[in-house]
């Protein structure tokens, strides 16, 4: 059985769902009128006279995708943790999963954006050292760390229920 979190904690986590929520979104129209829609429009005024630029923009798109599912798991972990869950399975595997849509989105930004517009494109380096892309990548796998040890509290805590 899953222990409950007192009711100013529920409280806030009802908040941060909500605000999340909008994030959300706001993040989902951006991305789509920004992505979707601006490249659209260029190609049919005539403005983009080459697919490649195209899709120079839409591998920068590749990122927000593993960003957007940890958002939308973190807004289940708090509307989970509003409802009073604290340590429990769906809580580790929650947080594991905020954690690899995070450490995925900052690999894919670093790695792979780069690479895929220098070959693409033909211009870009191998890699790009962003500071906040290589800390969001180390906080992806100290969530996914967190989610493990959670998870493992809960087992423990699920046992010392057995005893009682």
């Amino acid at each position: 059985m899953a222990s409950r979190s007192s009711p100013p904690v529920q409280a806030i986590a009802r908040q941060m769902r909500r605000t999340s929520t909008a994030a959300i979104a706001v993040l989902l129209v951006f991305l789509f009128s920004f992505y979707i829609g601006l490249p659209l429009h260029q190609w049919r005024s005539g403005q983009l006279h080459d697919w490649r630029h195209l899709g120079g923009v839409w591998i920068q798109l590749l990122p927000a995708i593993p960003y957007v599912y940890a958002l939308v798991t973190a807004r289940r972990v708090f509307a989970g943790i509003g409802q009073g869950e604290t340590f429990s399975a769906t809580l580790a595997r929650r947080l594991f999963g905020i954690g690899g849509g995070v450490f995925l989105g900052a690999t894919l930004n670093v790695v792979f954006v780069t690479n895929a517009q220098r070959w693409l494109l033909g211009e870009g380096s191998y890699l790009y050292f962003d500071l906040s892309g290589i800390v969001l990548g180390i906080v992806g796998v100290l969530l996914m760390l967190l989610g493990r040890f959670v998870d493992h509290a809960a087992r423990m805590q699920a046992e010392l229920e057995d005893f009682i």
